[in-house]
Parts: C-alpha cells; structure tokens; sequence
C-alpha cells in the first residue's frame, strides 16, 4: 500500500513539473526568451582583409598580432554583453575527428575572413546587442542544405589535358597538360570517403584538422586533410560530399553502365574536372544533409588559413567549393562576407547559385532565388544548367541585384 502511495505521489510530481515547465517555456516564448543562435559581426576588419589593406599600401603586417587584436575585441564585447546581464553562450560542438573518433569542442568564433562570434542567446536580447559599440551587424545562424545536379560534361575541362591524359592514381607523365597537380581543392560538404575507389581506394585516413601533423607518408595521400565541424563521425555519412569531390578530382574509376550493375561488361569510366589535385575535406552538413551557416563560415576560415586550429602547419586550399546554400539572399549574410574574404588570400571560392530560380507563382521572373554564400559579390556562382540555357542566362536576375556572374555548372 505504500509503495502505491509513493507511486501516485511520484506520478503526481512529475505532472506538475512538467506543467511547470511547459508553462516556463510558454511566458519564454511569449517574452522573446527562446533560445537561438545568431552570428554576431564585430566592426574590426577580420584578418584577411587587414592584410590584404596594408599589402595593398605597401605597409608591413604582422598576422598574429593583429589576430590577437581581433580576439581581444571579441572578448571586450563578450564581457560588456555579460555586464548588461544577457544570457548568452558561446556556441561550440563537441566534433570527433582522427582515425579513432577522438572528440575535440570547437568553438564558432571567426577572425580570418569574418570577425564574428556565434552565441547562443533569447531572441529579446537581439536589440541590445545590435545597440552595442563594435557590433557591425547580427545574422540568425541560418540553416544550410545541399544542393547537386550532374554537369561535369558542360566545363570541357578535357580540352586542357595532356596527351595521354593523366587521369589515373599514380599518372605523373610530362605531357604538357593541366590535370590538377599541385592543386588542393577544399570541398565544404558532408565530409568525403577517402577510401571510394575514385580517390584511389587507399584506406589510410587523412590528417585531421584540430591534431597534430603526422609523419609525411602516413596520411591518405589524395585525401591529405579532414576537418568535422558537425557531432557525427568523421566521414562521409551522406554520400554527396564524395559525389562533388569526385566530380572535381576523382581518380579514373568504373560507374555500373545500363544494367545499373557494378563490375559488368557496360561499366562506363568516368573521372573528375582536375583527377591530379588533392581534396580537403569539410564536413559541415550532418547524416542527414544539413548544417548551419557558422560551419560553413569556420570551414571556409580554416581551408584559407596555412594553420590548423590548433596552431599546426597544413595546406591551403587554391580553390574552395561549396555545392550548398541558405534561403537568403543577402550579400552581407556571413557565409557570403566570409567567401568574398576567402578571395583577397588569393582562393577561387566557387558556390551553387541554388536550384530555387525556377518561376513560381508568387516570384514568375524567379528574382532574388540565389542563396548564400553564392550571394555574395566575389566568387563564381554555379547553375545547374549549361551555359547555353535560359537558367544560366538568367542568373544575374536570380540573384535580384545587378552583378557579372561566372556561370559553371553545379556538381
């Protein structure tokens, strides 16, 4: 009998806390207290674009300490955003990476091409951090979703390859042509299988962006380096960061022909634009093919850098490609102001202009469609039509501001 007593009093206390609670979250709602995340610029130019100015004038730079000037603003704003009382977090993620899926917290704070921070804070307390000294503007962390279609035949890269071409693991003749060599090609996506067979099935895993630098011959050799940004595991759970890594520099490999079948007579070879250049890889986007923008910015801020984030030496990317996008089409959006940065280290930064720019019939001219980081004003935004075709000629309306877009087809 008391055991039934004590059962009813415990289902008793838990209805009530949880009326409680759904009614917390209620009077949360109705003040404006829901939680969110949102990317807060700074007014301080991040540290690309410092660089870019004083080289531009002829003037010294010292990146690190300029670095640390960035940072310490970052911090100043942090601890006057504490002193009004706002609740607010830096937001950070817990991201295995390294062949045994060790964990490492990293944290979405920027300074390279973007001087921003992420927080988590109640949608009320938006107003008082727009208000304040040093805060240029304050983005909702938006959500981020792939974006593919298949028109590798549309860039007739083959016309630069040597003759025969090097398009296979281990080619490395002379023969005049252009296939990649020397060239490392971000890929910001889901992350990449580095074992596929269009990467030269080499089961080796690459080097991971927040450890240490291993010896030269012990990382995956065209696959060299990997960066998770997302709390699944380090690899390609999706399959669609693979497909525009191999797009772009797959080795020579067999696709199953008409049959659908691997391995039969119909098989058709296929490889990538450049099969000679090496990927880094960039999961940003989860298991089930979506992310937020602060990934994105962090990715696009490491591929530019030549250190880890932990202080080692690594490659930088020449070229960075984003086959993804958000819902806004706003040039200052921070995945945009980000890439536009990436440009002045020197990257080609090349984004989907999105698959959204077809008329509907609340937009019939399909106007302001293209998403970000494709809105942005200095990369080269990608269609998923050939050059010839009214989509791709309609790009500069998509974008619903003038510009001269570079039209390549999207992975």
């Amino acid at each position: 009998m008391m055991k039934r007593s004590l059962l009813i009093r415990s289902l008793l206390v838990a209805v009530v806390l949880s009326v409680a609670a759904s009614l917390l979250f209620f009077w949360q709602q109705r003040a404006g207290a829901t939680v969110r995340p949102y990317i807060v610029e700074l007014s301080a130019d991040p540290v690309i674009v410092a660089k870019f100015r004083a080289e531009s004038a002829g003037q010294p730079f010292d990146v690190e300490a300029y670095r640390a000037q960035v940072v310490a603003q970052q911090n100043d704003f942090l601890a006057r955003l504490a002193a009004k009382g706002v609740a607010a977090s830096v937001v950070s993620v817990d991201a295995p990476n390294g062949p045994n899926g060790e964990v490492s917290n990293i944290q979405f704070r920027f300074n390279y091409v973007y001087n921003g921070v992420t927080l988590a804070v109640p949608a009320s307390a938006v107003p008082t951090i727009e208000s304040m000294d040093g805060v240029k503007s304050v983005h909702e962390d938006e959500a981020v979703e792939l974006h593919l279609d298949n028109a590798v035949k549309y860039v007739r890269a083959q016309q630069l390859y040597g003759n025969p071409p090097q398009v296979k693991m281990g080619d490395a003749l002379q023969t005049a042509g252009v296939h990649g060599e020397g060239i490392y090609i971000a890929v910001i996506d889901t992350g990449v299988d580095w074992a596929h067979p269009m990467f030269g099935g080499d089961p080796t895993p690459p080097r991971f962006g927040v450890g240490p630098a291993v010896a030269a011959t012990n990382y995956n050799q065209k696959v060299p380096y990997f960066l998770n940004l997302t709390a699944g595991a380090a690899q390609d759970d999706f399959g669609h960061g693979s497909h525009v890594a191999g797009i772009a520099a797959g080795y020579l490999a067999n696709a199953p022909g008409a049959d659908g079948l691997p391995l039969t007579a119909d098989d058709i070879p296929v490889h990538g634009v450049a099969p000679q250049a090496k990927i880094m890889a960039y999961k940003t986007l989860s298991t089930v093919g979506t992310g937020l923008n602060a990934s994105t910015v962090l990715a696009i801020e490491d591929a530019v850098q030549p250190f880890t984030i932990a202080g080692y030496p690594k490659p930088v990317a020449h070229v960075i490609n984003m086959s993804l996008g958000s819902a806004s089409n706003d040039p200052n959006s921070p995945a945009a102001v980000a890439s536009d940065n990436a440009s002045l280290a020197g990257t080609t930064v090349v984004a989907s202009a999105g698959n959204s720019g077809a008329p509907t019939p609340t937009n019939p001219t399909g106007e302001g469609t293209i998403g970000s980081p494709g809105s942005g004003r200095r990369r080269s935004r990608s269609t998923a039509a050939p050059p010839s075709s009214p989509t791709s000629q309609k790009l500069t309306s998509s974008a619903g501001w003038p510009r001269r877009p570079t039209r390549c087809p999207t992975p």
